[in-house]
């Protein structure tokens, strides 16, 4: 029996830590204020940074090295899908009408601007601890 409440126990703190990562955040936004967002899956993170990863050419090794290049094109759409699917407003049938979009992967864009969807996602990774991640795949990756 004590088997089987030390795994409730466990059920119920990985529950309440799912729920206190996954509650949702504002970012404020040129020219909307504080905008509503969700904490991206593991796997959109991970997208992100390696989209980000792949647009970034670096030289140099260890401090030395630095940022040489950028495919800004793949910055962009990296951005534009982590924004639009971590924000619930970016996905409104509505909004998307009344704006003309006909791709939704477009409407971070078409809102918030190129600038400011670059932004917004640096934001979503940085709440997400995907800088964290990074350094810590990078160690692992190390040893």
């Amino acid at each position: 029996m004590a088997k089987n409440t030390e795994f409730q126990a466990f059920i119920e703190k990985a529950m309440k830590r799912k729920e206190e990562l996954n509650k949702p955040f504002d970012i404020e936004v040129l020219g909307y204020g504080k905008v509503i967002f969700n904490k991206p899956s593991n796997n959109q993170l991970i997208e992100y940074m390696d989209k980000v990863g792949q647009a970034t050419k670096t030289a140099g090794e260890g401090e030395e090295r630095a940022v040489v290049g950028q495919d800004f094109r793949l910055m962009v759409e990296a951005a534009k899908e982590l924004v639009y699917v971590c924000c619930p407003t970016l996905q409104s049938k509505e909004l998307q009408e009344a704006l003309g979009i006909q791709d939704p992967m477009e409407t971070s864009v078409e809102v918030f601007g190129v600038n400011e969807t670059l932004q917004i996602a640096i934001k979503i990774s940085e709440k997400a601890d995907g800088a964290k991640i990074q350094e810590e795949m990078n160690e692992t990756i190390k040893n």
